[in-house]
């Protein structure tokens, strides 16, 4: 089946649920990005997330989710589009920590908490959103569902979680957001945190059979209005044509500085680890050693070979 979000509000529109089943969409991530067990959850993770979070926009916004917790995987970036899908990049895809005492992956580990979540919310202004806040796990759930406090003022419980087999594969991976709106009497919210604390380990659940619609009922007490049912993919919108028109809108200073003296140059995608040749002719440059293109031009980070 096809990975799968469902968006729904519960006990008289008071409450807002999204859950999400993303086993495959984290599986092709790992495929790409090539991550060991630890490295896959953390990205997996981040990826669920960025999801999860995209479900409460309007739109055409888009989000973004970086982590700097200065651990061995290093910088953790995930995003998500207005068409649902999701891509994400990752430092040090190379990191298995050993697991932790509960036998689950060490992801705050790998992350690190000496640093902050940077969380990016693009509605297509001139400059985009941001919120900031320290770390509080590393883990990814319990810092993005402190964002959503901290920064949104908006009372959240978040779960999200990647169940690794131990031949690399993906054997589950999914999450889920409920957020408080107003208007619910104390006996309702005591049940409600009792049953996210129940399915905490949401991947578990997924591995076990539980479906996304499952969780849906088991966190509602069945007492939801199904909203929107969407499928969830891995894809970066970020093709060759992408990256051309990026280096055409340098000045020719900066073109000259990426190329220097070579006729073509090889620019790989950090989010689909895809490499193209891109010759000077492609982005109007004259050919090397021609004399044009010598004005004072600034560096970019277009010319680095990859793109954040």
């Amino acid at each position: 089946m096809a990975d799968t979000v469902l968006h729904a509000l519960a006990f008289d529109d008071t409450v807002r649920v999204i859950v999400a089943d993303c086993r495959e969409t984290v599986q092709q991530a790992v495929r790409i990005h090539r991550t060991e067990a630890t490295a896959s959850a953390a990205l997996g993770r981040a990826l669920i997330s960025a999801r999860l979070l995209a479900g409460t926009l309007k739109g055409a916004e888009r989000i973004g989710l970086q982590l700097h917790g200065g651990g061995p995987i290093g910088a953790l970036i995930a995003r998500s589009t207005p068409a649902g899908d999701v891509y994400g990049t990752i430092g040090n895809p190379h990191v298995h920590l050993p697991p932790r005492a509960d036998g689950k992956l060490d992801v705050g580990g790998a992350v690190g908490t000496a640093g902050h979540l940077m969380v990016t919310r693009d509605m297509g202004l001139r400059e985009p959103w941001v919120g900031t806040v320290p770390l509080v796990s590393g883990e990814i759930g319990d810092d993005v569902a402190h964002y959503l406090a901290a920064s949104e003022q908006v009372m959240s419980a978040l779960a999200v979680g990647v169940r690794m087999g131990a031949d690399g594969e993906v054997l589950a991976a999914g999450g889920f957001l409920v957020q408080l709106l107003g208007g619910l009497d104390e006996e309702t919210v005591a049940g409600l945190e009792a049953r996210v604390l129940a399915l905490a380990n949401v991947s578990d659940e997924l591995d076990a059979g539980n479906s996304a619609e499952d969780l849906l009922r088991i966190l509602t007490a069945d007492r939801y209005r199904a909203l929107e049912h969407r499928a969830v993919r891995y894809h970066a919108p970020h093709d060759r044509d992408y990256y051309v028109e990026r280096l055409r809108a340098l000045d020719r200073g900066g073109l000259a500085e990426v190329f220097a003296d070579d006729e073509q140059i090889e620019l790989t995608c950090d989010f689909t680890r895809e490499t193209w040749t891109i010759t000077r002719q492609d982005v109007g440059l004259d050919a090397a050693g021609s004399g044009s293109g010598a004005d004072a031009g600034s560096g970019a980070d277009a010319g680095s070979g990859s793109e954040r």
